[in-house]
Protein backbone atom coordinates (compact mmCIF):
# COMPACT_ATOMS: atom_id res chain seq x y z
CA UNK A 1 0.00 0.00 0.00
CA UNK A 2 1.51 3.74 -0.86
CA UNK A 3 0.37 7.04 0.31
CA UNK A 4 0.77 10.00 -2.10
CA UNK A 5 0.26 13.58 -1.42
CA UNK A 6 0.05 16.35 -3.96
CA UNK A 7 -0.06 19.76 -1.63
CA UNK A 8 -0.39 21.89 -5.49
CA UNK A 9 -3.32 19.49 -6.28
CA UNK A 10 -4.69 18.83 -2.47
CA UNK A 11 -5.23 15.33 -3.57
CA UNK A 12 -4.19 12.54 -1.15
CA UNK A 13 -3.88 9.51 -3.26
CA UNK A 14 -3.77 5.95 -1.46
CA UNK A 15 -2.76 2.55 -3.95
CA UNK A 16 -4.00 -0.37 -2.13
CA UNK A 17 -2.57 -2.69 -4.77
CA UNK A 18 -1.19 -1.85 -8.39
CA UNK A 19 -2.73 -2.36 -11.67
CA UNK A 20 -4.60 -0.99 -14.80
CA UNK A 21 -7.19 1.24 -14.08
CA UNK A 22 -10.81 0.09 -16.13
CA UNK A 23 -13.21 2.38 -14.08
CA UNK A 24 -13.42 5.40 -11.53
CA UNK A 25 -16.44 6.54 -9.77
CA UNK A 26 -16.78 9.93 -7.92
CA UNK A 27 -18.69 10.18 -4.93
CA UNK A 28 -20.25 13.85 -3.75
CA UNK A 29 -17.49 13.92 -1.33
CA UNK A 30 -14.58 14.32 -3.62
CA UNK A 31 -13.34 10.86 -3.02
CA UNK A 32 -12.36 9.37 -6.13
CA UNK A 33 -12.49 5.29 -6.36
CA UNK A 34 -9.98 3.42 -9.27
CA UNK A 35 -11.15 -0.44 -9.85
CA UNK A 36 -9.35 -2.98 -12.02
CA UNK A 37 -11.20 -4.76 -14.45
CA UNK A 38 -12.19 -7.63 -12.57
CA UNK A 39 -13.97 -4.97 -10.21
CA UNK A 40 -11.27 -5.03 -7.72
CA UNK A 41 -10.65 -1.58 -5.95
CA UNK A 42 -7.13 -0.67 -6.68
CA UNK A 43 -7.06 2.89 -5.09
CA UNK A 44 -8.62 5.95 -3.63
CA UNK A 45 -7.72 9.94 -4.50
CA UNK A 46 -9.58 12.41 -1.75
CA UNK A 47 -9.95 15.75 -3.17
CA UNK A 48 -9.77 18.84 -1.82
CA UNK A 49 -7.60 16.47 1.01
CA UNK A 50 -6.49 19.32 3.52
CA UNK A 51 -10.39 19.95 4.21
CA UNK A 52 -10.72 16.37 4.80
CA UNK A 53 -8.15 15.17 6.97
CA UNK A 54 -6.24 16.55 10.09
CA UNK A 55 -2.64 16.80 8.45
CA UNK A 56 -2.74 15.02 4.56
CA UNK A 57 1.10 15.25 5.66
CA UNK A 58 1.09 13.70 8.69
CA UNK A 59 0.36 9.58 8.96
CA UNK A 60 0.29 7.21 11.98
CA UNK A 61 0.67 2.93 11.05
CA UNK A 62 -0.99 0.51 12.81
CA UNK A 63 -0.12 -2.95 11.89
CA UNK A 64 -0.61 -5.76 14.59
CA UNK A 65 -1.37 -3.98 16.87
CA UNK A 66 1.37 -1.68 17.08
CA UNK A 67 1.67 1.78 15.77
CA UNK A 68 3.74 4.49 14.65
CA UNK A 69 2.64 7.63 14.75
CA UNK A 70 3.23 11.16 13.51
CA UNK A 71 4.90 9.66 10.27
CA UNK A 72 6.26 13.32 8.06
CA UNK A 73 5.79 12.98 4.52
CA UNK A 74 7.83 15.59 2.59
Amino acid sequence: MQLHYDPAADELRIVLRNGAVESREEDAHGVVKDYAGDGALLGLCIKRASRAVDDPRCVDVAVSGRTVRGMRMY
